[in-house]
């Protein structure tokens, strides 16, 4: 009888173990539910009203041949004109070199802390860490600004030092070259 009795409660606790989770579960879905679909149904409509707005503006009066609030018809003509234009290309390309060469840089760079931090034993490593958190911390035009300073072909730091220190006649570095930027932005 007493081993009968303590299957019996063994079997009720196994039962009542599988039923609770699905009570709290239950519960708490209700309760989520209206709360995080509510919060996400605002986010959601700010999202659309700040990007997507936008961009249908952008879209629609792409099509156009004035801007909004002005009569214009319907037209091609500003993708045959964008299309036709030769830096549009140059543009793109541009473009291209610029994002790949700073993705390349971001990259290595990257790589190369993640894995001095993570695989070795170098000395203050707590710094490093706050380090890479700076680009996101400060603003882009900030550090615009900062390598402009540095790197100007006329009042930079770095074409002052060279001229003064090693006697260069001409700049070292121009700040406004694709190099330099791409250096800048990786």
């Amino acid at each position: 009888l007493y081993i009968e009795l303590l299957i019996a409660r063994e079997v009720i606790m196994t039962k009542r173990k599988e039923l609770e989770p699905n009570k709290i579960l239950e519960g708490r879905e209700s309760s989520l539910f209206t709360t995080q679909f509510f919060s996400l149904g605002i986010l959601l409509a700010i999202l659309v009203w700040l990007i997507v707005v936008p961009l249908a503006m952008i879209f629609w009066g792409s099509f156009r041949s004035g801007p909004p609030g002005v009569d214009a018809f319907y037209t091609i003509e500003n993708y045959i004109r964008a299309f036709k234009n030769a830096n549009l290309f140059r543009a793109c390309y541009n473009t291209l070199i610029f994002g790949i060469g700073s993705t390349i840089i971001s990259f290595l760079g990257g790589t190369f802390l993640a894995w001095v931090t993570e695989r070795t034993d170098v000395p203050f490593r707590k710094v490093i860490y706050a380090v890479v958190l700076i680009p996101i911390v400060v603003p882009g035009v900030l550090f615009a600004t900062s390598w402009l300073f540095l790197l100007n072909p006329t009042i930079g730091i770095v074409n002052k030092f060279a001229s003064l220190w090693f006697g260069f006649e001409k700049p070292i570095v121009n700040a406004y070259s694709m190099s330099a930027m791409v250096w800048a932005q990786g």
